[in-house]
């Protein structure tokens, strides 16, 4: 199941295809580092880092009309506002799935060769 509401993006950036594929490649480039503070944060019980990451996480998935993602993502913000660490342990690694899967979109997408996110 795609992850881009391709019709919403579509209207998002009014057929701007260079701003897609800044947007794509800066998102692409920030990934490693904000699925690893996730990561980390639930390994560490560290609400306050998991919601700012999930924060930050739901904002640029805005950008690409990515709804799905971005409420599991606010989920996890909230479990970070309420300190609930292990609702938050399953849900950021079904999120993290969903934004691999995001990534290889976007390479569809705007058939740029955006570099692997794989960090693990």
């Amino acid at each position: 199941m795609p992850h881009i509401n391709s019709e919403s993006l579509n209207q998002f950036i009014q057929g701007d295809e260079v701003l897609l594929a800044d947007l794509a490649t800066m998102f692409v480039e920030t990934l490693p580092d904000c699925k690893a503070r996730l990561r980390f944060s639930v390994r560490g019980s560290d609400a306050i880092m998991l919601r700012e990451a999930a924060h930050l996480l739901a904002s640029r998935l805005g950008y690409f009309q990515a709804d799905e993602l971005r409420e599991q993502a606010k989920h996890l913000e909230q479990c970070g506002i309420n300190n609930e660490i292990s609702d938050a342990r399953v849900r950021v690694d079904q999120l993290i799935k969903g934004l691999d899967e995001l990534v290889g979109e976007l390479r569809q997408l705007t058939q740029l060769p955006l570099r692997d996110c794989d960090d693990d």
